[in-house]
């Protein structure tokens, strides 16, 4: 059978934590992606996605 690194995405864009949520959006729209793999100091700590993104922006508007 294939493998995963045979199916895998490799040119990978990912944000910094630290990074604005709309501009995160922004490169999400740029990119034609859905998520994002967010990083600390280089390292995976999480993933974005538009959906946590309208959250994030309906929350902060309440």
């Amino acid at each position: 059978g294939m493998l995963v690194k045979q199916a895998m995405t490799s040119n990978v864009i990912a944000v910094d934590e630290n990074t604005d949520v709309l501009e995160a959006a922004a490169i999400m729209l740029q990119k034609k992606v859905k998520r994002l793999p967010v990083t600390a100091e280089g390292k995976l700590v999480g993933i974005i996605s538009r959906i946590d993104i309208c959250q994030a922006v309906l929350e902060d508007r309440l």
